[in-house]
C-alpha cells in the first residue's frame, strides 16, 4: 500500500497539527487556482495585467512560508529532544529555504517585468513556478503523510499543544489558531482569517504578574534587581537576545513586543546548531570554534530582512578567568538609526 493510499491523520481539533493541515488546505486551494493563470500567461506572456494577477498571487502565497517559521521554532525542537535521528527534519528545514529563496525570485523577476511592461526573453518563470509547486506539495505530503502520523503514533500531541498553547506571537498566515486547544478541553470556535506577523505589530509586554517575585532580589556587582523587573529589563531592551551556553545550548532568550525573528520555550535546552539551516552549520561550528579558541570575541552580520535592515552580533562570553562560558546573540532593527543625521540633543525639543 502507497503512503498515498493511507488515510489522512486526524489531529485534535483546534491543536498545533490540526491548524497546520488546515493551513495546508488553504495552500492547496491558492495552489491549484494560480494553474489557470500560468496557463493564461503561457499563452499571453506579454500581458502584463496577467503578469500583475501572478505577482499578486504569488505575493499572497508568499505568507505560507510563516508556516515553516513555525515548524522550525516550536515543533522541531521538540521532535529533536524525542527522536534519536532527527535528519528528516533537517531535510524538510533544507527545502523550506528552498521554498523562500524560489518565492523570493519569482516576485522579483515578476516585479521587474511588470515595471518594465513584459518579461526578458531570457527568463525562467516556468521553471521557479513548476520548481515551486514540486516543493510545498512535497513538503505538504511529507508532513500530512509521514511527518504527523509518526508523531501520533511515537510522542503524541500533547508536549506539542502546551507548547503552541503558550505561544501567543506565532501566528498561522491563512488559518488562525485561535480556537487551538490542548487535548482533554473543549474545541474553541471556528477560527478567524489572520496575518503575517509584522515587525512592526503591536502588543504588550509579556511579564506574567504574580510569577515572578518582585521582592527577593537577584545581588549583583553593580546593584540588584528581582526577578519581575529583571524581565521588565530584558524585555524593553531596544533588541532581541539569546544566550548560549559553554555547551552549545539555546538557555534564555529576551521577549520583547517587537522581536524580530521568533523564538519559543521549545527551544530552551535546544543545541544552537539546531535552530538554524543545515546549510548553514558549518558557519555555526566556525564561528563557535574561534569563540572557544579564544581566536575572536565578536562575529557581527548585517541582512534585508522584511523591508528592514537587521544587525545580527555574536559576543564570545567569559568569566574573570577568561574561561569561555557560551554566547550572546543580539538582533536590533538599524533601519531607522541608519536615517540618523546631525544630532539631536538632551535638551531639543
Amino acid at each position: 500500500q502507497t503512503l498515498s493510499a493511507l488515510p489522512v491523520p486526524e489531529p485534535v481539533h483546534g491543536g498545533f497539527l490540526f491548524t497546520l493541515m488546515e493551513n495546508n488546505k488553504v495552500l492547496d486551494e491558492k495552489l491549484k487556482a494560480l494553474r489557470p493563470l500560468i496557463k493564461e500567461f503561457n499563452q499571453q506572456p506579454d500581458n502584463i495585467s496577467i503578469l500583475e494577477s501572478l505577482k499578486t498571487r504569488i505575493q499572497n502565497i508568499n505568507k505560507y512560508p510563516v508556516v515553516y517559521q513555525i515548524k522550525e521554532n516550536l515543533l522541531f525542537p521538540i521532535l529533536e529532544k524525542h527522536w534519536d535521528d532527527y535528519r528528516c527534519v533537517q531535510v524538510m528545514w533544507s527545502i523550506h529555504d528552498d521554498i523562500r529563496r524560489n518565492l523570493k525570485e519569482l516576485i522579483d523577476l515578476l516585479s521587474k517585468s511588470v515595471a518594465n511592461n513584459g518579461l526578458p526573453k531570457e527568463n525562467n518563470l516556468n521553471t521557479l513556478l513548476g520548481d515551486l509547486f514540486f516543493a510545498m506539495y512535497a513538503i505538504k505530503f511529507r508532513e500530512e503523510r509521514i511527518l504527523i502520523p509518526i508523531i501520533l503514533k511515537t510522542i503524541g500531541e500533547k508536549e506539542i499543544n502546551e507548547a503552541f498553547q503558550d505561544t501567543t506571537d506565532l501566528v498561522f498566515p491563512f488559518y488562525s489558531r485561535q480556537a487551538h486547544v490542548i487535548p482533554g478541553s473543549s474545541p474553541g470556535q471556528a477560527p478567524a482569517k489572520a496575518g503575517t506577523p509584522s515587525l512592526t505589530t503591536e502588543n504588550s509586554i509579556k511579564l506574567p504578574t504574580g510569577k515572578l517575585p518582585t521582592k527577593t532580589s537577584i545581588k549583583l556587582p553593580t546593584g540588584a534587581l528581582t526577578p519581575a523587573s529583571l524581565n521588565l529589563l530584558f524585555n524593553h531592551l531596544p533588541v532581541d537576545i539569546t544566550y548560549v551556553d559553554a555547551e552549545d545550548k539555546v538557555q534564555f532568550f529576551s521577549d520583547p513586543p517587537h522581536r524580530i525573528f521568533p523564538r519559543t520555550k521549545a527551544v530552551i535546552g535546544r543545541k544552537v546548531q539546531n535552530c538554524h539551516p543545515p546549510e548553514s552549520m558549518d558557519a555555526v561550528n566556525k564561528i563557535l570554534k574561534s569563540f572557544r579558541s579564544g581566536e575572536k570575541d565578536l562575529e557581527e552580520f548585517w541582512i534585508d530582512f522584511r523591508g528592514r535592515k537587521i544587525q545580527i552580533s555574536y559576543y564570545a562570553l567569559r568569566n574573570e578567568q577568561k574561561e569561555y562560558m557560551g554566547v550572546l546573540e543580539v538582533s536590533q532593527d538599524i533601519t531607522e538609526i541608519q536615517k540618523r543625521k546631525g544630532e539631536k540633543r538632551l535638551v531639543t525639543e
